[in-house]
């Protein structure tokens, strides 16, 4: 081969291997993508139908500094009736975590027990399938209620189906047989809990103090043992300011009122104590006796006051953690986000195109009003509703008619325009306006949709009481669902108006409940 040929052989295979890579990288890098995102896609759908509340809590955990991810998650969750509970002094831990709360019987669950307890399976061969039919039967009595303690779970069971054979009553009594064992493992409810990273001004350090308390002592049952037990240098006064508002004290004292109102002298009793327990440090206590000094340490008087109201306390939980957990504020207004506004995830996924008209409902979370070249003012507002935040410009003339209700923690409905600028995503303002008022204005009728729990007559009388405080001229039905999956309507002849303050107190005499508002076809308000 002549020397020209070697020459020139390096060249024409290197064009070769190119043109080669090139037409590949035409489809190569598509096809090699979509295989990996199809596997990501089998392998999240498969742990969301099998392990739901597994896969939340690690979306918190890669969220937390994600604002819109944690609101999306938080909703998502309420969705699919995963409960995500706020931090706890007790409980929690640094991240986000998955843990059993309490028990539930589900449709799931009575599918399970006719898979596993049918025909011949040997779990039910000791039993009489009548029998069985009836235990069948009590559970879905039981359906959506909760049950905190085991024992109690049991009991229940045991009263609502009569176990007559000792080989029944072992099957169905014994907390170690193999039907409690099922129970635990079907019909326990599993919750994810905040972690106490996630709330604000609260450092690492002031973690791991909490957390060294709750290694060394075991489960807290009393304020003040937390107070006399945690190392003062780590967790200072602010810090339990948050932690009172969001919640994490909870299960040493309920009312967070009361326990924010004691904190300075919370603190000072703490205090005097760990200065009497270091060696060589004289105090107060060194003049008393072994007996007065021990009630005195302990001694903490809450002041008479009553619990924050449920505004009062999202509002102060929003302001510890960045977002509202236990509830929401427009959780009294699903009716309204369902009938009469989109969400700002559809908005951000091209849901609407540019200059539809759409409307938004939330709440104010920031808002910056400045000066436009007229010297008129407008404002750049921030609204966040159960799935995110979304920006947005409110112009002078808007501002002018509308412009202080920027300033209230209200809900709102927001009327615009789809606006789209440098890919993001926005709204030119037409209106705005409080959502309570378009509910007493321009709602239909409500509904009080009461669940199968028994309500004692006090609440019922209660309830009487309160409907016919706040007559007026709208009709009203109650719901009563039966345990049998049947329902009861009934529609007083009195009329009522759809006021905040009735609305307030209905929640707070049935929080369990679900009010429900019906607007015309027409109120869809741009």
């Amino acid at each position: 081969m002549s020397s020209s040929v070697r020459r020139s052989t390096p060249e024409v295979k290197a064009n070769e291997i190119f043109d080669t890579i090139n037409y590949f990288s035409g489809y190569g890098f598509n096809k090699s993508h979509s295989v990996a995102y199809g596997l990501i896609s089998y392998q999240t759908a498969y742990l969301k139908a099998h392990y739901p509340v597994q896969l939340m809590a690690a979306l918190f955990n890669g969220s937390v500094n994600n604002q819109d991810n944690v609101i999306s998650y938080i909703s998502e969750c309420k969705a699919m009736g995963i409960k995500v509970l706020p931090p706890d002094v007790n409980l929690s831990v640094k991240t986000f975590t998955v843990a059993p709360t309490e028990y539930r019987i589900s449709e799931i669950t009575l599918a399970h027990f006719d898979r596993d307890f049918a025909g011949s399976n040997p779990l039910s061969e000791a039993v009489h399938p009548d029998w069985l039919e009836a235990l069948r039967k009590s559970l879905k009595k039981l359906k959506n209620k909760d049950f905190k303690d085991e024992t109690e779970f049991l009991e229940i069971i045991k009263q609502n189906t009569e176990a007559e054979s000792e080989i029944e009553q072992t099957f169905l009594l014994n907390s170690n047989s193999t039907f409690a064992a099922w129970l635990r493992s079907e019909a326990r409810v599993e919750v994810i809990r905040f972690g106490l990273n996630a709330v604000k001004n609260v450092g690492g350090k002031a973690v791991d103090a909490i957390l060294k308390v709750r290694r060394e002592h075991g489960k807290l049952t009393d304020f003040m043992e937390f107070m006399k037990k945690v190392n003062l240098n780590e967790v200072n006064r602010r810090m339990l300011e948050t932690l009172v508002k969001c919640g994490a004290f909870d299960s040493l004292h309920e009312n967070r009122a009361q326990l924010f109102a004691a904190l300075d002298a919370a603190f000072h009793l703490a205090q005097e104590f760990q200065r009497a327990e270091e060696p060589s440090q004289d105090s107060f206590f060194s003049l008393m006796d072994a007996g007065d000094a021990e009630a005195t340490e302990t001694q903490l008087e809450f002041p008479d006051v009553r619990n924050w109201p449920k505004r009062e306390r999202l509002k102060e939980e929003k302001a510890a953690l960045g977002f509202y957990v236990s509830g929401h504020p427009l959780d009294s207004y699903t009716s309204e986000m369902k009938l009469l506004a989109t969400t700002t995830d559809k908005l951000k996924d091209g849901a609407h195109a540019e200059k539809n008209k759409v409307s938004l409902i939330g709440i104010i979370v920031n808002n910056t009003v400045r000066l436009n070249q007229s010297n008129a003012k407008f404002a750049i507002a921030t609204l966040e509703d159960t799935r995110g935040t979304l920006e947005f410009p409110v112009f002078a003339t808007v501002y002018e008619k509308d412009g202080e209700l920027l300033e209230s923690d209200e809900p709102l409905l927001i009327s615009g325009r789809v606006n789209f600028r440098d890919e993001e995503v926005g709204m030119f303002v037409d209106n705005i306006r409080r959502l309570s008022e378009i509910r007493e204005t321009e709602a239909k009728s409500m509904s009080i949709k009461i669940g199968s729990d028994f309500l004692p007559q006090e609440t019922l009388s209660l309830l009487r009481s309160t409907l016919q405080k706040y007559s007026g001229e709208k009709p009203f039905t109650i719901l009563v669902q039966a345990p049998e999956a049947t329902s009861v309507s009934i529609t007083p002849e009195e009329r009522i108006n759809f006021s905040s303050a009735l609305i307030e107190e209905l929640e707070e005499l049935l929080p369990l409940q679900t009010l429900e508002f019906s607007y015309s076809s027409q109120s869809k308000l741009y």
